[in-house]
């Protein structure tokens, strides 16, 4: 007697609104027989009806009537279903022997996704009696060939533990952690709710030789720190040895489990040595592939023209650095249309980027023979070493700048072309000294020099109503103490020599943040102050005022190489603290170093102008007599980190450049670092016994940084 077996056809509104109809399948010849040709379906829930599909039940033959308009709503319908539904319903329908002729070629990792894409395959798949020998000839065909199945598993869930590809738990495929001893594949969230570290205890003891586990960073392989237990195990085994009332029924279930666990532990270290070699085919695969799409998407990119783009992408041996070449799936005619507009922005953005390149190098290496100019010139006049322009500035100012932008790209400059202009330097820097230094007396406010020496202002007896006149302010007064200049990209603060030659002014350039030319991006030479940094330090400029003040001198006519000559010396009275041990502590320091430790540790840029004309309590003291002698003495110990570093030089015959038979430049005879920047005090001789005592030192300036200062207990 045979019994008709139900249709795997869906029977829902919205096929029947389609017009499909489900045909009954063959009813089965043999019902009693063991293996059957029709797969085994599972009983299905009735499918739940809307308004629209019960009222389309309802009148059976309204398809037949509607109109264009009405089959296409319902087509739109139908369309807005998410996924392919259907697509694997009448594979399990087909004959089983056809069935297992096709699956045959598949590897378990295969067989095993399609467990898991239908109710019906997965019972038609894990059928002992129909699907063993599937399975087993899956795995036989693998090479290489993983350890034999446990005897604990069946060969289905061995391949779930080899090969899947999510955490058992929670179905995620990111950060999945292979437990090989305790079957389980988790990922690390699930982990910490499967897995804990219990405490050591009597019962750890006794059963943790029957316990699978994984070590999660343990530095000390003696302790069990770091050894998670999986938590359904230890309370099976607890409960079990819970029950038994004997010691010695509790030490052979201990001994009986840990039988069964040791052929675990023997197939660990065989799993360890199959997965390696797995690894680096996997990863192997992914790296070919990845090479293939790559080399599909040069050959369409050399089709448009954009060849040499290529040949800077990939020089070095560095791999193709584009968007979309780091995937691995082959490259389609659909997806190239796609991303192709992508990849062309970015072809013609690193084509504009290898022309600026190529004209920043072309524009250095011409700047080179002049740099060697330069520093011949200088060191034949070094008076005016730092109150110069920078050779960056040189490079964009005539003649040099025709020379250096406007020569044809094939053509090759050398020190003699620049030389033959090298009469044209004074003019040059005669014309930047004075064009910079009349930009730096138009930041001088105008009423610095109407200040007396308390740092008020005095009134002007000029009528109410007419405007104040500018009166030009004389060059003299850039060399007063109390005329410092500041920089808004850093903390430095400069007198006048200084600023001239800072490396903030000097070397920072102004380019268009939108839409900038080739040139401008590639030009490596800047202007002094190119993009406007510069400013007057009105905190510093106070600072100084009132501590020459302090020091007795007149703040409009004290010079600054005056008050370095006079060598006096002031305390911070608001540093002023003691030792654990009770010993007082004072801060004592230069006037340059009290300026800057006056600006960066008790004044900020807002309230330097504030506190300069309120009378407060006193801040700085001079230091006379005996203390005084101290400082002195304290400060020319080989330990001081800073003494008056300005005043020391360096020997010019050391660093001179000359000129030799051949019009060629020469630089120092000896290239040694230690006899060519070593600095001496004024009077020395250098190694080489040349006399340095006429040779000018450097501009002193202020510290920017922790103002040196001596500290006396």
């Amino acid at each position: 007697m045979s019994i008709p077996t139900r249709s795997t056809r869906r029977a829902s509104s919205r096929l029947q609104q389609k017009g499909t109809k489900s045909q009954p399948p063959e009813p089965a010849d043999d019902a009693d027989s063991d293996i059957s040709t029709v797969a085994p379906n599972p009983t299905r829930k009735k499918q739940k009806v809307t308004k629209s599909n019960a009222a389309a039940a309802a009148k059976p033959n309204a398809n037949a009537t509607l109109s264009a308009a009405g089959v296409a709503k319902q087509m739109a319908v139908w369309a807005k279903v998410r996924g392919r539904r259907g697509q694997l319903k009448l594979v399990v329908e087909m004959p089983f022997d056809i069935l297992l002729e096709i699956f045959q070629y598949l590897p378990p990792a295969d067989l095993l996704c399609l467990t898991k894409a239908s109710k019906s395959l997965r019972a038609l798949l894990l059928a002992r009696a129909t699907a063993y020998s599937l399975w087993q000839f899956a795995f036989d065909s693998l090479a290489p060939a993983p350890p034999s199945c446990p005897d604990d598993l069946n060969l289905p869930q061995y391949a779930n533990l080899l090969f899947t590809k999510t955490c058992y738990y929670c179905d995620t495929a990111r950060g999945l952690m292979r437990i090989w001893v305790s079957y389980v594949v988790t990922c690390k969230n699930c982990f910490g709710q499967l897995f804990f570290s219990p405490a050591r205890s009597p019962e750890l003891r006794r059963i943790s030789r029957i316990l699978t586990g994984r070590t999660v960073d343990n530095k000390n392989r003696y302790s069990n720190e770091g050894l998670f237990y999986l938590k359904s195990e230890y309370e099976r085994h607890s409960t079990a040895l819970n029950r038994l009332k004997h010691d010695v029924d509790r030490e052979k279930y201990v001994t009986d489990e840990s039988q069964k666990l040791s052929a675990r532990r023997k197939m660990l270290r065989e799993l360890h040595s199959w997965e390696a070699p797995q690894s680096a085919l996997k990863s192997k695969g992914i790296e070919d592939r990845r090479k293939n799409r790559a080399e599909a998407i040069k050959e369409k990119i050399e089709e448009l023209g954009y060849g040499d783009v290529l040949e800077t992408l990939t020089s070095w041996g560095r791999s193709l650095s584009l968007p979309h070449t780091k995937g691995v799936k082959p490259l389609t005619d659909r997806e190239w249309e796609k991303i192709k507009p992508e990849l062309i922005a970015a072809l013609d953005e690193q084509r504009q980027e290898t022309r600026i390149d190529d004209r920043r190098t072309l524009l250095r290496k011409r700047t080179g023979p002049l740099r060697s100019v330069y520093t011949y010139y200088i060191s034949h006049n070094r008076s005016i070493a730092g109150v110069s322009p920078s050779c960056l500035e040189v490079a964009k100012t005539e003649p040099f700048r025709t020379m250096i932008y406007d020569t044809p790209s094939d053509k090759k400059l050398t020190e003699a072309d620049f030389l033959a202009h090298v009469d044209e330097l004074p003019k040059i820097f005669e014309s930047w000294r004075e064009r910079t230094t009349n930009f730096l007396l138009g930041l001088i406010p105008q009423d610095l020099e109407a200040k007396d020496s308390s740092g008020e202002v005095k009134k002007s007896g000029s009528a109410k109503g007419k405007e104040k006149a500018t009166v030009p302010i004389d060059d003299a007064i850039l060399d007063l103490a109390i005329t410092l200049f500041g920089c808004n990209g850093c903390t430095a603060i400069l007198p006048y020599h200084r600023a001239l030659s800072h490396s903030c002014f000097t070397l920072c350039k102004n380019i268009p943040d939108e839409n900038p030319t080739v040139e401008q991006s590639a030009d490596p030479n800047s202007c002094w102050n190119e993009i406007g940094t510069a400013k007057y330090h009105q905190a510093a400029s106070s600072s100084a005022r009132e501590i020459i003040t302090i020091l007795r001198k007149d703040p409009r006519t004290a010079i600054g190489r005056e008050l370095d000559d006079a060598r006096q010396r002031l305390e911070c009275v608001r540093c002023f603290s003691h030792t654990p041990a009770g010993r007082p502590k004072r801060v004592i320091m230069d006037w340059r170093n009290a300026v800057s430790h006056d600006v960066l540790h008790h004044k900020s840029s807002l309230e330097a102008a504030q506190t300069a004309e309120q009378k407060e309590t006193t801040k700085w003291q001079v230091v006379e007599g005996k203390t005084l002698t101290a400082v002195y003495k304290k400060e020319t110990a080989d330990s001081a980190p800073g003494k008056e570093l300005w005043r020391f030089v360096r020997c010019i015959e050391c660093n001179l450049w000359k000129i030799d038979e051949n019009g060629s430049l020469v630089g120092p005879a000896n290239t040694n670092w230690v006899i060519t920047q070593r600095k001496l005090a004024p009077g020395d001789r250098c190694l080489l016994q040349h006399d340095t005592g006429t040779y000018p030192a450097e501009y002193p300036g202020f510290l920017s940084h922790q103002p040196y200062a001596v500290t006396l207990y």
